[in-house]
């Protein structure tokens, strides 16, 4: 799981975007976005996803994004400053192998 400005960095050529928010996903995937609402951060991310020689942004149920809901909690904790690429943290580990499961 890595984010898009992250995967350029690493040099990755293909991302995968998912998002549980559809409305965010049709505005990725839109010719025009409302640049009062949350327009810049949807613009910024159309621009990083250009960075790559292939790129989807794809809907998910809420349920198919616990991993990302766990990630986002802990990022929010106090002192909070790691990243990883390899190895994910253990908060997440059992509901990865869950979700590797069942696909």
């Amino acid at each position: 799981m890595v984010n898009p400005f992250t995967a350029a960095q690493r040099n990755c050529q293909q991302v995968i975007l998912e998002c549980d928010a559809l409305q965010v996903v049709q505005e990725i995937g839109s010719l025009n976005s409302d640049p009062f609402d949350h327009g810049l951060l949807i613009e910024d991310i159309k621009t990083r996803l250009w960075d790559f020689a292939s790129s989807r942004v794809t809907h998910v149920r809420r349920s198919a994004n616990v991993v990302a809901h766990k990630l986002a909690k802990l990022a929010l904790s106090p002192n909070f400053t790691s990243f990883w690429f390899e190895v994910p943290p253990k908060c997440v580990q059992d509901t990865l192998i869950h979700d590797c499961m069942r696909s």
